[in-house]
């Protein structure tokens, strides 16, 4: 337990960087695996 402490103490930017940056990797990849088209081009008539 307390070296999970000193971790979470001397590695707190860090360990925030990671939470914020994988999340959002992953959402992007997964977007791109279904295919999801955001170019919103409509028919004209």
């Amino acid at each position: 337990m307390h070296q999970l402490a000193f971790v979470l103490e001397t590695q707190m930017p860090l360990i925030q960087d990671k939470l914020m940056f994988w999340p959002t990797m992953t959402f992007c990849f997964r977007v791109a695996h279904f295919g999801v088209d955001f170019t919103f081009k409509f028919l004209q008539r």
